[in-house]
């Protein structure tokens, strides 16, 4: 028996989740410094992801996040907003050269 996802024809509409990452990061870049730092709850917020599945990828899939501040004698997991924002305007569908 064919399950329903599999069945589905759908796609993933690349223009309304690119211009909906944009806004995300350009409300986040209005309303906070861009040398803010985030941490782990709030990068996984703000990417729509379990900060478990973030600490996976970190260890699994180091280019599936984005790049992470190394402080140094810390192992605390930080993030530089103007950093995460690159990032996602770096992996919005249709953008990349």
């Amino acid at each position: 028996m064919q399950s329903l996802v599999s069945a589905c024809r759908c796609q993933p509409n690349p223009t309304f989740i690119g211009s909906h990452l944009t806004q995300k990061s350009n409300f986040i870049e209005r309303r906070a410094d861009s040398n803010r730092l985030l941490d782990l709850p709030e990068l996984a917020s703000l990417l729509g992801r379990s900060s478990e599945t973030i600490r996976k990828d970190l260890r699994r899939r180091p280019e599936a996040v984005p790049p992470r501040l190394l402080l140094p004698g810390t192992r605390l997991l930080r993030w530089r907003l103007v950093d995460v924002t690159t990032w996602l305007a770096m992996h919005v569908e249709g953008t990349r050269k």
